[in-house]
């Protein structure tokens, strides 16, 4: 024990080791992608894929103009936190190379002209990221010992109260969320430069420094840079000045002066958040948005009935402003009381994380729940402990009111969060409650002895450690932490509808991989994405019982319904009952807009709409609905390209030469690059031309369509099936060019290769 004591008043030796092992317990965290929030904060955040040239839009924007394109309140309350989004473009401009379209080859920009970086998963830029988040964490870590051994100095047991909290906050598995998550780096630097601002401000007070103004104002900009970072910072104005109050021996005077400079540097950082992000909503009544207000509920007296007769997805009936409202307030209260129990057995027993907490992994709650009162008892407790103590300046009532201080801004009380709770909302709060619970270790060191209390924490350090390691591979990506947290949150509607999104986006990367190898997809490929398809099904139902207002998960459930009637290996009736269903859904959707698609939500329903005109023309012979849908699916969408390609099918079907050209002309001009759509233009061309419809000048014309078809085959890989076909039959097509054309020499080296 002796050495154990020598080693714990060695503060140097102490944080080189809260440093290193907060680095080595998040290391396999560095092969991870990509997860939740990084997507739209990183990868696909337009301010940062510009690099620096994106920092003054990022200082001046809200938190979410990147991703979505304009200011909007998608989160309850708005955001602006620069400081992150600032950092990623910094090495986005070192790292990153310019994102290329996989099929064009083309540099892709924004709206403006910009180029963008690629950031995806292919890169390593995801990797970097993650070591970058390490090595704040493993550095906040230091600074909080340090912060601790500052704060402890009069404290008869300094060095190993600082220890202990520190260690057992290194170690705590609920911090995984904000460090295996990259986007976690704004809770970092938020607490990581309060708790430097705290440092610096106490040691201006305390110690006899010369110039203390020099000292007040670097604090001053620590403490911006943490409002830059996460606006839950500003509860700092309150704990550094109850830091001097505890631990400084500062007079009355001198507090309320670091209070009045924290202060103006705040409305500083307030005026300038208004500016870039709007005035905050602090109404959670007009929220009406479950995925933003979960104390919503639908009510009692709404009429449901099936999307279609068939189907077990019920649909709200006539939805209005009456269909969903605010519960009752002793309900809402309940609940709320619940989640802070919640949090307290996260801290004390940090088991089944997850990183959704979403309508209704809470369940609505009521006073008749005994949860509610033991989770009110317990932290009324906590409370009356932590004022009992006020007198005589106790750590343990300085930890309870740091963790109830900083935990206020995201409780729910005072104003939305946008959900019920999260793990990352634990971060700057567990320094207080940890404190706490340290100094409580040291009260039983004095009961039960050294040896017993320090074995318990060492045997807890390790089972943190080791949950903590764990858990950093549920977060290797999207889909990997999805398909493991909806085992945990079996009643948020939320998990369900990512776990859905993140299928279908895994089925289009995989689309666009299948078109760079230029190869089909095998049919175990085909077989295992039916599957998982067929598996987010009864995940969107259950999302949708639970609110079934809920917009994306409606866009999903027809996306999804829409990919499954593609799929040619199933029976006709079969997909065409997966296709009504998509249109069906799609319908609601217009409700029901998803913020994230409302740019492509035409583009979406237009491509449904072709399907249903496919699969009616050539699977049921049925050219009139196929005409129809395929109509409807070009006046949904004038881009659609498809379906001028097929209603031009159709029309030749049919014997309309006129309006077969005219679709087939129109479908090439949509998309000249397509070759499908050069060689059913040069086609229909040639046949419109051979029979007196069109001028023999055009058959130049088809000829340079044709050879431009065939140097594209050519360019396919050997194996390919497709290879063979397409070469002979447009061959084929360019012999009869020539022939119309009366060149005989050229249309004879056709026929030899023909006949190869």
């Amino acid at each position: 024990m002796d050495k154990f004591w020598d080693f714990i008043t060695n503060t140097k030796h102490v944080g080189i080791v809260i440093t290193i092992l907060a680095a080595l317990i998040y290391i396999n965290t560095i092969p991870n992608k990509w997860a939740v929030d990084d997507v739209v904060v990183i990868q696909k955040n337009q301010l940062v894929q510009r690099g620096i040239a994106g920092i003054p839009d990022i200082f001046s924007q809200d938190f979410m103009y990147g991703s979505l394109g304009n200011n909007t309140d998608a989160v309850s309350g708005g955001r602006w936190r620069p400081l992150t989004p600032a950092m990623y473009a910094v090495f986005s401009e070192i790292l990153a190379k310019p994102n290329t379209d996989v099929l064009t080859g083309k540099i892709q920009k924004d709206k403006y002209g910009n180029p963008l970086n690629d950031l995806s998963e292919k890169t390593t830029f995801p990797n970097v990221m993650h070591v970058l988040n390490i090595l704040l964490y493993a550095f906040l870590c230091w600074v909080l010992y340090q912060f601790l051994i500052l704060i402890f100095e009069h404290q008869k047991h300094r060095f190993l109260l600082a220890f202990l909290t520190a260690l057992i906050f290194t170690v705590h598995p609920i911090h995984t969320e904000v460090v295996a998550n990259v986007k976690g780096s704004d809770e970092i630097l938020s607490l990581l430069f309060s708790l430097l601002a705290a440092t610096v401000m106490f040691k201006a007070f305390r110690e006899n420094y010369s110039n203390k103004i020099s000292q007040i104002i670097l604090s001053g900009v620590l403490f911006f840079n943490a409002l830059l970072a996460k606006e839950n910072s500003m509860m700092f104005m309150i704990i550094i000045p109850m830091t001097l109050w505890f631990f400084g021996k500062v007079k009355i005077s001198n507090i309320l002066s670091s209070t009045g400079a924290l202060a103006v540097v705040f409305l500083i950082y307030f005026g300038l958040r208004t500016n870039a992000a709007g005035t905050i909503n602090f109404k959670m009544e007009d929220k009406m948005d479950m995925m933003n207000n979960p104390f919503l509920i639908i009510d009692e007296n709404t009429d449901f009935k099936p999307l279609l007769e068939s189907s077990d997805v019920m649909v709200l009936q006539n939805p209005s402003f009456q269909s969903i409202h605010q519960m009752p307030f002793l309900d809402k209260l309940a609940t709320n009381i619940y989640t802070f129990g919640k949090y307290i057995q996260l801290l004390i027993l940090p088991v089944s994380l997850t990183y959704d907490y979403y309508p209704r992994y809470v369940t609505v709650k009521s006073f008749s729940d005994v949860e509610v009162w033991i989770s009110l008892i317990v932290n009324l407790g906590l409370l009356i402990i932590a004022i009992s103590g006020l007198r005589n300046k106790q750590v343990y009532s300085y930890g309870i009111l740091f963790y109830f201080i900083t935990f206020s801004i995201t409780s729910n009380v005072f104003f939305p969060i946008g959900t019920n709770m999260g793990e990352r909302f634990m971060f700057m709060p567990s320094v207080g409650i940890l404190m706490a619970f340290s100094f409580l270790l040291l009260k039983l060191i004095n009961r039960a002895g050294s040896k017993l209390v320090l074995s318990f924490v060492t045997i807890v350090s390790i089972l943190f450690i080791g949950i903590t390691f764990k858990r950093n591979f549920d977060w290797k990506d999207n889909f990997t932490l999805f398909s493991h947290d909806i085992l945990i949150s079996k009643n948020s509607a939320k998990v369900k509808s990512d776990f859905g999104e993140v299928v279908l986006e895994n089925i289009y990367k995989k689309s666009i991989e299948v078109q760079q190898e230029q190869r089909e997809l095998t049919d175990d490929e085909k077989t295992n994405q039916v599957n998982l398809l067929k598996e987010t099904l009864p995940y969107y139902k259950e999302a949708l019982d639970i609110y079934p207002m809920y917009g994306l998960v409606w866009f999903n459930l027809a996306r999804t319904n829409k990919m499954l009637g593609d799929q040619e290996s199933l029976d006709a009736n079969q997909r065409l009952i997966y296709l009504k269903t998509a249109e069906a859904a799609y319908k609601i959707t217009d409700t029901y807009k998803p913020i994230q698609y409302l740019k492509d939500l035409q583009t979406f329903k237009s491509l449904c709409y072709t399907s249903l005109g496919k699969l009616y023309g050539q699977n049921f012979g049925n050219l009139e609905k196929a005409i129809e849908y395929l109509q409807l699916a070009e006046k949904t969408d004038p881009k659609n390209s498809y379906a001028y390609f097929l209603l031009g099918t159709a029309y030749s079907i049919k014997g309309d030469s006129a309006k077969s050209f005219f679709y087939a002309q129109k479908a090439y001009n949509n998309q000249p690059e397509s070759r499908d759509y050069q060689e059913n233009y040069a086609l229909s061309l040639q046949k419109n031309i051979f029979s007196g419809k069109l001028p023999q000048t055009e058959l130049k014309n088809a000829e340079k369509l044709f050879l431009q078809v065939i140097k594209s085959v050519k360019s396919l890989p050997n194996e390919s099936i497709e290879k063979e076909q397409c070469l002979k039959r447009n061959l084929g097509f360019l012999y009869d060019n020539y022939v119309a054309q009366n060149r005989k020499d050229e249309a004879g080296k056709i026929l030899l290769q023909l006949q190869k």
